[in-house]
């Protein structure tokens, strides 16, 4: 069955925005953007989506150059393949994901809404230096310790009273 003219829109308009949503997590993940370039990006967008553009005689490829100059991802002049990612960007992306990680601060787009971390390794580092996490490794060491002790204790009795090792 063919699909309807506003199923395919929705189709194509949900492909453009994970194409600039996938462009900018990885612009964010391959340079350490500041936290001034960050914002401006996140600014620009904003205003491209707000209404009245137009009313401040800025079109599409004015926001294009303005990004780019702050991205540096586009060769001489506007290629296709630059320029149709940070269209996609600028229209699409759910910039309510870019965050900072709670961690190193590093930038970030967050492809899941739960993320919060850049990288498993600050995920990790964050969680370890939780008072539960201390409390807890604390608790499991003690209960491993005790439990070597009683090991110990069972071979030292075992080996005084004469018995034969067990191999």
């Amino acid at each position: 069955m063919a699909k309807s003219f506003t199923a395919w829109r929705e189709e194509k308009k949900a492909e453009r925005k994970s194409r600039g949503e996938l462009f900018l997590a990885d612009w964010l993940s391959k340079n350490k953007a500041g936290d001034a370039e960050v914002r401006e990006v996140i600014r620009l967008c904003e205003e491209y989506r707000s209404p009245g553009r137009e009313d401040r005689g800025l079109d599409h490829f004015d926001y294009i150059e303005a990004i780019d100059d702050i991205m540096r991802v586009m060769r001489e002049g506007i290629d296709e393949y630059s320029g149709n990612r940070l269209f996609d960007m600028l229209s699409y992306a759910d910039l309510k994901r870019v965050r900072q990680c709670l961690s190193c601060n590093r930038w970030l787009f967050a492809l899941d809404p739960r993320q919060r971390h850049c990288t498993p390794k600050c995920r990790d580092s964050f969680r370890m230096n939780t008072a539960k996490y201390r409390e807890r490794k604390k608790e499991h060491m003690r209960r491993l310790r005790r439990i070597d002790k009683e090991r110990r204790a069972r071979q030292s009795a075992l080996h005084e009273s004469g018995s034969p090792k067990r191999g």
